[in-house]
């Protein structure tokens, strides 16, 4: 395995999963529909999670289309019709080169240490015309929290946040690599790149309320064991984010698009 995942082994990983499905997904669908996606399409999703982006892809490239979905685990991918399921490693194991229209991975190079080489991988891998689309947060800055449930609660909740960025740059994570993709698909050759961040508010009934509290949920042990929070603050921290009326601004996720071209 070319990657030790940060969040591999969680037993929340599966709600986590669902939470990033229903807070990306409709964003991502209008990110692919900017590159033309339409019937027979060749598209691949590395990285590919539940598989949700993927059965958005088959839905949109139809019954001409072909959908590859490829994860290192695969036993939380739900195959929809029309996608094809592998275990593939995206930094070691082969990819074919020059064969695909669209190639989509969110929330996955900012987790790997060869990132720009992945990228590179990726692009040798579209067809001319093809697009790359890659989706990861920005984490170099704060988090917000607003409406806190009582007044000590925000500087909490900074505490774990900055305890979090450590495990996660601790982990190899490239906390910048979101702002940093656009200059990483230029320097690929991909031409038209172009990159948009987005903010996410998790407040009451938003899909998105729960990204936070979950990630540090699932980092809580590693956060303790390095003296970075205690038991008792971690607890104050989730109980701060899920209460009824706070309001957490996710820090900027950003979407970088990028063509191959060349005949």
């Amino acid at each position: 395995m070319s990657t030790n995942y940060v969040f591999a082994g969680s037993d929340l990983i599966e709600r986590q999963l669902r939470c990033i499905s229903e807070t990306f997904d409709e964003a991502t669908a209008r990110t692919l529909g900017k590159t033309g996606i339409g019937p027979g399409w060749r598209c691949l999703e590395v990285g590919a999670g539940n598989g949700s982006v993927a059965g958005a892809m088959a839905a949109m490239s139809g019954p001409r289309g072909h959908v590859m979905a490829t994860d290192i685990d695969i036993g939380h991918l739900r195959a929809a019709d029309g996608v094809q399921v592998r275990r593939h490693d995206i930094v070691q194991d082969p990819l074919p080169e020059g064969h695909y229209d669209l190639i989509h991975a969110r929330l996955l190079l900012m987790h790997l240490p060869q990132r720009r080489a992945v990228v590179e991988r990726l692009t040798r891998a579209l067809r001319p015309g093809g697009w790359l689309v890659t989706e990861d947060y920005d984490l170099s800055g704060r988090l917000s929290l607003l409406a806190a449930p009582y007044r000590e609660a925000s500087g909490l909740v900074a505490k774990a946040w900055n305890g979090l960025r450590t495990v996660l740059s601790e982990a190899g994570v490239d906390l910048a690599w979101g702002g940093q993709a656009r200059h990483a698909f230029t320097e690929a050759g991909l031409t038209d790149v172009c990159a948009e961040a987005i903010g996410f508010s998790g407040g009451p009934g938003s899909p998105g309320r729960e990204l936070v509290p979950i990630a540090i949920e699932q980092l809580g042990p590693r956060l303790i064991s390095a003296g970075l929070l205690t038991a008792d603050e971690l607890g104050s921290c989730l109980a701060a984010l899920r209460a009824p009326h706070a309001i957490v601004f996710t820090p900027p996720y950003v979407v970088t698009l990028g063509c191959r071209k060349g005949g």
